[in-house]
Formats: C-alpha cells, structure tokens, sequence
C-alpha cells in the first residue's frame, strides 16, 4: 500500500485508509511503530460491516458520492502494486481528474 500512496501523492482527491479491526485496540499503536506504518488509520467501528469486508486485506475505491467503484479481496504480491494503481487511475480518469496511464 505505501508503493500506491507515493504514486498517487500530489491527488488531493485520492485518499488511502487502513481499516482495523483489532478488538484491543491498545496494541495497535505498537505494532504500527514497529512495522514502521505510513499513512492513515482508522478503526473499524462498524465500518466492515457497513462495506461488507470479509476477508484481508480487502481493498475499496470508493467514488465521490461514496459508493464503491471497485473492490478486490486477497492480495497477489507479485502485481498488487501495479494493479491498485491501474485501477486508481481508471477511477481518477472516469471521474475526469487524471488521463488514463497509457499501456
């Protein structure tokens, strides 16, 4: 996820957010230090339930008016990057607020 966000770091219309879910919520602060964690956190508080997350990591692009333009479930390591960030630019592109990247 830290790959994605530098790629798309001058978009102010392109927010990256980590959901957690931890039920003890006192250990989180420790192991984002530890595993050096950029970005936002946030946690869960019904959120999953509301956007149906089932498994992690589970990834959602949400559109301007809040609904979901695109999701994925699992994670694939060796184009994870380069697909989050094809699919975020399809996104930017639809909504008219980036070219689509060329082929």
């Amino acid at each position: 996820m830290s790959d994605v966000r530098k790629k798309f770091a001058g978009h102010d219309d392109v927010v990256f957010l980590a959901l957690n879910k931890d039920e003890d919520e006192s250990q989180v602060g420790v192991f984002l230090k530890e595993k050096q964690f950029e970005g936002t956190l946030v946690f869960a508080d019904g959120l999953d339930s509301l956007l149906k997350v089932e498994s992690i990591p589970t990834i959602i692009i949400l559109d301007h008016a809040g609904k979901v333009a695109y999701r994925a479930q699992g994670f694939v390591p060796d184009n994870f990057v380069d697909a989050l960030s094809a699919q975020s630019r399809r996104r930017l592109a639809a909504w008219g607020n980036e070219k689509p990247a060329s082929p």
